[in-house]
């Protein structure tokens, strides 16, 4: 049985002071004992995410003083974006645990994420097709549904995994590899190899992207709940991508009551995930074409260095008792 001591919390932190504050108390409160917090670096000549990154240290220190187990910090002097900054956190929560849940400082869990994360890596543990267990639902769950089920698509606002299946993650993500053979479809695969091509090359500085990929690619499996147990408030004025309002911003959690049997695929779920949330169509067929094209244009005027190269720096790690 996996208890509340033998999982570690990371939370990859940026602006939001108030509700890393939040998280870190309901990580006191649910039992947690170890929280590894990353905290990506100011933007080069922001004074306010320079005095965002100062309270962000100041929330951390005043926890510390309040909680009896351990926390340790990695505090980026520089900004190395979004897609490298929860990357090489990943790497260096499991580089020291064997589990871990991952919380984006946007993700507010509720107390029940806790506990369904931990029964969530004792079935990961047993089952070698799961390779996540993901805390966010928006599909409607059908008469079939459990507390939780199988599916093909990581929804990431709040997730965990052990150190085996990141290990191998982190590799396949550096691999970058294709589709050959899948029961997706030919516009589903097309879809997601031009974001994962974008996303790599440094168009987008996204990393779930790439990760839906190469899970994917794998025939790998995630665990998600009935109910959502993580609220995203990502939606303020130092979002990096959510502008405007979103439906899937600000959902309620609901709850997790621990189930008796085993989780089982459902597949009427991903054919509402791939239809609503994602939006795949045919036409992508055609405008993932058109996209390559104005990339291939404009490849001179990328905004990011590819990723590989960020990840090099992301390596670069300033780490705080």
């Amino acid at each position: 049985m996996i208890e509340a001591k033998d999982v570690a919390v990371l939370i990859i932190a940026y602006r939001r002071h108030q509700s890393l504050n939040r998280i870190l108390d309901l990580c006191k409160e649910n039992g947690v004992e170890r929280v590894y917090v990353a905290i990506d670096g100011p933007r080069t000549n922001s004074q306010d995410g320079t005095e965002d990154n100062l309270k962000i240290v100041d929330v951390i220190s005043n926890f510390i003083n309040h909680f009896e187990g351990n926390v340790y910090f990695m505090n980026r002097e520089f900004n190395v974006g979004c897609a490298t900054s929860v990357l090489s956190a990943c790497d260096w929560v499991f580089e020291n645990e064997k589990f871990a849940m991952i919380l984006e400082d946007d993700c507010i869990p509720s107390s029940d994420f806790f506990n369904y994360s931990r029964k969530s890596l004792e079935v990961m543990t047993n089952d070698k097709r799961i390779w996540l267990s993901c805390g966010t639902q928006f599909a409607p769950p059908s008469s079939e549904t459990d507390e939780w089920f199988l599916s093909k698509y990581p929804l990431t606002w709040g997730w965990s995994t052990n150190r085996e299946n990141w290990n191998q993650i982190s590799i396949a993500l550096k691999n970058q590899k294709k589709f050959n053979s899948s029961n997706l479809s030919f516009s589903e695969k097309v879809y997601w190899n031009a974001g994962a091509r974008r996303a790599y090359d440094g168009w987008v500085d996204v990393w779930d992207t790439i990760l839906a990929q190469q899970l994917l690619v794998m025939n790998r499996l995630v665990l998600l709940p009935k109910n959502s147990l993580v609220t995203n408030i990502g939606d303020d004025s130092v979002a990096t991508h959510t502008f405007g309002p979103s439906k899937w911003i600000g959902v309620k959690t609901g709850t997790f009551n621990s189930p008796i049997g085993n989780p089982k695929y459902e597949s009427k779920i991903d054919l509402w995930l791939r239809n609503e949330f994602f939006k795949i169509k045919h036409r992508h067929l055609i405008t993932t074409k058109l996209t390559f094209l104005r990339d291939f244009l404009l490849r001179f005027k990328k905004p990011l260095a590819p990723l590989k190269e960020r990840c090099r720096l992301g390596e670069i790690k300033k780490i705080e008792p």
